[in-house]
């Protein structure tokens, strides 16, 4: 019997974006110059729990068991890899927040790389081959490296958002996790429909009150480990997040 190829990826918490979309340009010195606008952006953090673990084997034909198993076997399909026989051991629930869907996809393609050819790539191949990253990138970051995270946007929108800054976040500052039963997220085309990719890059005030929080709020205190000064900018930049989404 062919060995079994256990792969599991932790969840992802967004915080917000910095920006909607990816059109337009800001400002330069004294107004003068235009710098290209980079659309999405955002910080969040990888959790261990609750997370997703997948099982894989080769075996003569496709076919998958678990929580989101259909899921689960039309990414794998996506990989151009021999046959698998994949169990989705443990999933996170769709929707909620969580980031299950690139989680998922990541650890397939990575299982089934290691099943069939003994190898995987990095995180930002694997995000291509399972067709992820398509605004945020922290959960591809994320899956690699785990973390505090920040990505600073996508320039264009057929790049991934590249990774700018990565902190370990302390061991003592516990996460209580609360997910409300029997709701969901907008989700596929109901989501796109919230990001306006062709639109203007937002608010300058807003996006340069979001930077402000993250690289002069949440980093210093994450280093110094100061709890009080991280949730006060944390906090902050929640309420304007969440400020895009109020139409």
């Amino acid at each position: 019997m062919s060995e079994v190829i256990r792969v599991r990826a932790p969840s992802r918490l967004h915080f917000g974006l910095f920006t909607p979309g990816h059109a337009g340009t800001w400002p330069g010195v004294e107004g003068r110059a235009a710098v290209p606008a980079r659309g999405f952006g955002g910080v969040g953090l990888m959790v261990r729990d609750p997370g997703v673990t997948v099982a894989v084997r080769p075996a003569p034909a496709w076919s998958a068991e678990g929580p989101l198993a259909e899921r689960a076997l039309a990414f794998a399909r996506r990989c151009g890899a021999a046959p698998c026989q994949l169990v989705v051991e443990r999933a996170a629930p769709e929707h909620v927040g969580l980031g299950t869907g690139t989680q998922l996809g990541l650890a397939v393609a990575r299982a089934v790389l290691l099943a069939t050819a003994g190898e995987a790539p990095d995180a930002v191949t694997l995000s291509r081959l399972a067709g992820r990253g398509e605004r945020s990138a922290l959960g591809v970051h994320g899956f690699q490296s785990g973390g505090f995270l920040v990505e600073g946007g996508k320039a264009r929108p057929d790049e991934l958002s590249p990774l700018v800054a990565r902190v370990d976040f302390p061991r003592q500052w516990k996460i209580v996790l609360a997910v409300p039963r029997g709701l969901q997220g907008r989700h596929g085309a109901a989501e796109s429909q919230v990001f306006d990719p062709a639109g203007e890059p937002g608010d300058l005030a807003h996006t340069d009150a979001m930077c402000r929080l993250v690289l002069l709020g949440m980093l210093p205190a994450l280093h110094q480990q100061d709890l009080r000064a991280f949730g006060a900018a944390l906090s902050g930049f929640s309420r304007r997040a969440g400020e895009l989404f109020r139409p």
